[in-house]
């Protein structure tokens, strides 16, 4: 228990369960024991080696609970625990009343600790010290200032106070250092500076807990790949969205990450705008500097010693910034004070160059400035973008530029440039711009070549070439025609060359391919032809040309095909012509010989119309055949439906059919009609009815004579009546059958319209809170008989018990056309339920006596309007001490409904202020043998709390035997355990 403890608990007090840093008159801190500057340090000697403190450790149970040494937790999540130390009792006896001081630091709030351990047996054991609290993973903890005393024999029952010479100076322990076991917790910080695309990132891991040493795997672009491996590495990102993830590996094998999303800063940006030194030199000049980027605040250095933004007071010269942001990313910026000039500015031009072009016009569209024969002004960035550059100790005033040409193929433009400073100093510098015409015509793009068919011969395309510089180039062109592989096939080259007027030259060729791909043209041979036997088929003779004038065969064979039946063939003649290139085309010619003449029917009488029930009679049909072929007649009857049942038509067809199958047909039609229309049966005379009830029509019934089907259709008129809702109703019976014969019957009913219209049903009473308004449901009605009506409201309004509540009902009611009316109620109460809302009071706060509590005026509203009484309450609580205590003023609101509502403030008063010490006599000095004699020192109390008043003397001795110093410390500490101090020597 001898090394330095460094708590580095990733913790955060969020609530303490038990108090542990209670300090009073009676239970004192010891560490205040002796005087400054060592206090208990010079008091304790801690000598007896009975105590050694192990570790310290944090645990979920307190003290049985195992320590967190082997568990990871994640950067923000909380959890109650205990801090606990492990100790070795050396000695054979149970030391007791043991008890620790220390001061906790929780991030910068400091907990001073006084544990009360208890008896403290021999070997191992643990005790809490602190605890319950939340504590939030990552945040650091100190404990420090320790002192462990204890006292041996006696009772181990807690004292009910102490002080400093109730414990041995011996029989203590001074712990100076230990590890502290905690969860390991990985987390990590970074600074990041950016230069353009590129973002530099330092890391720095703060990870803690577990047990060190650590290893480390940084994944800087978190795509699971391992970066690096140290503790605290440098990366450079050039993208602006970016997860970096540490990886942490402890000593045990723990294993715990942290990711973070690296916000890249924009770079730092410097502009100076400088102010030079006049011409007549001096210290006038001075520098305004502009920055923006990286992360502000800023600092500044300049080479002069200047650490401000901007300087001022400068003599001509060169100036150096360097700029530093938060994050120590760092801009450097030279900056020229230019002034007391007589010399001309040393102008160099852009270099020579030749562009593209057909005049100094073409300056222009090289990107350059325009051509220009007078004076023209460019800005120094033109200049500069341009190749151009100058050296001179002002500032510029002027860039100047003057072309002039000369030349045509190619043109050449001299450009003199004039440089003039704020003195007035001129420098030139010349630029030669050679403008040539590299290139030749452009051909109008036309087909490379194609391929025709004899006797067709070759025409080419009209060529035609543009050129940039040439309206007018010239054009020529050369023919070579190469010989195919047979005669009539061959092929034509043209070949075009245009030249413009500065010899740049350009060619295009167009090929024509001539083939002979057509075969001779046999003439047209007679169409396919039939005769009738005994005739024989005659053939023409055929005859062709050929286009190309190749030489040609003539060649035909005849094929014959038997037909179906004797006496019928076919004959077919095929000329084949074939010429030199082995193009062939044939033609043929077909001659039929057929019995095609079917027996002839005699003819049949034409189509007749009979009525129903009559049947048709057919005349017996007779046949001839011209070629004496025997032949069959037989016939077939076709009956054909028509619109109506008994309307139909019968044909009979007669058919001849030769041995040769030829065949000839002859109809007769006879068509029966339907004429008579269905008969409806008599309906019931007019009727009246109510409009509660629905007219019913009889169904009408209907016959047909010759028994064919039929509709039977109803159509209603109504009729309005005297009134909305009162009418008549005519239905009209149409029977019609299939073949449009028509009869019609009808049947009329009156209704009348003696109902009221019916109001739907409305909510029942309803209850509400002010201030809330009544909302009434939408009233509907319907009217049975359909008639129009009317929907009115009316509401009455009654008082309730007190202001804010009251009834509303709303009455509808529904009047129709005819005079029937009928009525429906809805009813809302409306109650003030709702208590006064007293406006929010302060949170609570605490003053230090004197000074006395001063409340805030509460104020309330009524949501109903209601008038209310605000009314007020204190209770004061006593504080641990005299001079510290509370004050709780609870306001009630009550409305006249007596409805109630209650808000409170606190005011805590606590006694922070040390009594005060008399200001005692100077330092003074006395000869021995006379002894020194202190003055008694008095003191107040602001908050007029009892105190006590306590000396203590200190000798030093002199440099001879009868020369000392004797100092008295005069303590004063109030019952709340404020202190102060003064001396006398």
């Amino acid at each position: 228990m001898k090394s330095k403890i460094t708590f580095l608990l990733l913790a955060c007090l969020m609530f303490v369960g038990n108090l542990y840093s209670q300090f009073d008159a009676q239970h004192p801190d010891l560490r205040l024991c002796g005087s400054s500057p060592n206090y208990y340090l010079d008091v304790f000697n801690c000598t007896s080696n009975n105590f050694t403190l192990n570790n310290v450790y944090l645990t979920l149970t307190s003290p049985q609970g195992a320590p967190l040494t082997n568990s990871t937790c994640t950067i923000g999540n909380t959890q109650m625990v205990y801090v606990v130390l492990n100790y070795t009792s050396n000695g054979n006896n149970t030391p007791n009343n043991g008890r620790l001081f220390a001061d906790l630091m929780i991030g910068t709030t400091l907990i001073p600790i006084n544990a009360y351990l208890g008896d403290i047996p021999p070997g191992v054991g643990a005790k809490q010290i602190y605890g319950p609290f939340l504590w939030t993973c990552g945040q650091e903890l100190s404990l420090a200032k320790m002192l462990v005393v204890w006292r041996s024999g006696g009772s181990n029952t807690q004292l009910v106070s102490y002080n400093c010479a109730t414990y041995s100076t011996s029989q203590c322990e001074l712990p100076v250092g230990t590890i502290i076991s905690k969860p390991l917790a990985v987390q990590f910080i970074y600074k990041a500076c950016r230069v353009g695309n590129n973002t530099t990132v330092n890391f720095t891991s703060t990870t803690n807990g577990g047990i060190a040493p650590y290893s480390f795997a940084w994944d800087f672009d978190n795509n699971g790949t391992v970066d690096s491996t140290v503790a605290n590495p440098t990366f450079t990102y050039t993208t602006t969205l970016n997860t970096a993830k540490l990886k942490v590996t402890d000593t045990q094998g723990l294993t715990n990450t942290f990711s973070v999303v690296i916000n890249s800063p924009t770079e730092i940006m410097l502009n100076a705008v400088p102010t030079h030194v006049s011409c007549q030199g001096g210290g006038t000049g001075s520098i305004d500097l502009t920055v923006s980027g990286g992360t502000p605040a800023y600092t500044y250095l300049w080479n002069n010693g200047a650490t401000s933004q901007d300087i001022s007071g400068l003599a001509a010269g060169t100036y150096t910034v360097t700029v530093t942001d938060n994050f120590t990313c760092q801009k450097t910026l030279q900056v020229i004070v230019n002034g007391g000039d007589s010399t001309n500015p040393i102008v160099t031009a852009p270099a020579n160059m030749t562009i593209q072009g057909c005049n100094s016009a073409a300056l222009a569209s090289a990107g350059l400035p325009a051509f220009s024969a007078s004076q023209t002004t460019i800005s120094t960035a033109v200049f500069t973008q341009l190749g151009g550059s100058y050296l001179d100790a002002s500032t510029i005033l002027s860039i100047t530029y003057q072309d002039s040409e000369s030349g045509t193929c190619p043109k050449i433009v001299t450009r003199t440039f004039r440089v003039t400073d704020a003195c007035n100093n001129v420098g030139t510098a010349v630029q030669t711009i050679r403008v040539e015409d590299t290139q030749p015509p452009v051909f109008v793009p036309f087909t490379a070549s194609y391929t025709i068919s004899c006797p067709a011969v070759p025409t080419f395309d009209a060529a035609k070439a543009i050129d940039s510089c040439d309206n007018f180039p010239v054009l020529t062109f050369v023919d070579v025609t190469t010989t195919g592989a047979c005669a009539g096939t061959y092929s034509v080259t043209r070949t075009w060359t245009s030249i413009d007027a500065c010899g740049n030259a350009a060619t295009a060729s167009q090929t024509i391919y001539v083939k002979d791909t057509v075969a001779p043209v046999i003439a047209p041979l007679p169409a396919t032809s039939t005769i009738s036997c005994p005739a024989t088929p005659q053939f023409t003779q055929a005859t062709a040309t050929d286009a190309c004038g190749s030489f040609f065969t003539l060649t035909s064979n005849d094929v014959t095909t038997p037909a179906a039946c004797a006496g019928s063939y076919s004959i077919t003649r095929r000329w084949i012509a074939t010429d030199a290139c082995g193009n062939i085309s044939n033609a043929s010619q077909t001659i039929n010989v057929q019995d095609t003449t079917a027996p002839v029917i005699t003819a049949l009488p034409a189509p007749s119309t009979i009525s129903c029930p009559a049947t048709p009679g057919f005349t017996q049909a007779i046949a001839t055949d011209a070629c004496g072929s025997t032949f069959t007649l037989t016939s077939a009857d076709i009956t054909t439906p028509g619109a109506c049942a008994g309307a139909y038509s019968v044909t009979r067809t007669w058919t001849a059919t030769d041995a040769c199958g030829n065949t000839s047909q002859a109809s007769q039609i006879i068509n029966v009609r339907d004429n008579t229309a269905p008969i409806i049966a008599a309906l019931p005379a007019p009727s009246t009815i109510s409009c509660s009830e629905t007219p019913q029509f009889t169904q009408a019934t209907a016959t047909d004579a010759c028994g064919s089907s039929f509709t039977l259709t109803s159509v209603d008129v109504t009729n309005p009546g005297a009134c909305a809702g009162a009418f008549s109703i005519t239905r009209t019976w149409t029977a019609t059958d299939t073949c449009g014969n028509i009869s019609t019957a009808f049947q009329t009913i009156n209704v009348q319209d003696t109902t009221a219209p019916v109001i739907a049903w409305l909510p029942e009473p309803s209850t509400i809170s002010c201030p809330a308004t009544p909302v009434f449901a939408q009233a509907t009605a319907t009217d049975a008989c359909g008639s129009l009506f009317t929907l009115t409201s009316a509401d009455v309004t009654t008082p309730g018990a007190c202001a804010g509540s009251y009834s509303v009902t709303r009455t509808w009611t529904a009047t129709d056309a005819c005079g029937n009316i009928s009525h429906a109620s809805q009813t809302i109460n409306v109650q003030d339920t709702a208590a006064p809302v007293i406006a929010a009071l302060p949170a609570t706060s605490t003053i230090s006596c004197p000074a006395a509590p001063q409340f805030t005026l509460a104020t309330a509203t009524d949501a109903c309007g209601s008038s209310f009484t605000l009314t007020s309450n204190d209770v004061t609580t006593p504080g641990a001490c005299a001079g510290s205590y509370s004050v709780i003023r609870t306001w009630t609101a009550t409305d006249a409904c007596g409805n109630i509502s209650n808000a409170s403030q606190t005011i805590n008063v606590q006694d922070t202020t040390a009594p005060v010490i008399a200001a005692l006599p100077a330092t003074a000095t006395i000869s021995c043998p006379a002894s020194p004699e202190f003055t008694q020192a008095t003191a107040t109390d602001a908050c007029g709390s009892t105190f006590t008043l306590t000396s203590a003397d200190v000798t030093t001795q002199g440099t001879c035997a009868g020369a000392y110093s004797i100092t008295r410390t005069w303590t004063a500490t109030d019952t709340c355990g404020n202190s102060s101090t003064a001396s006398q020597t």
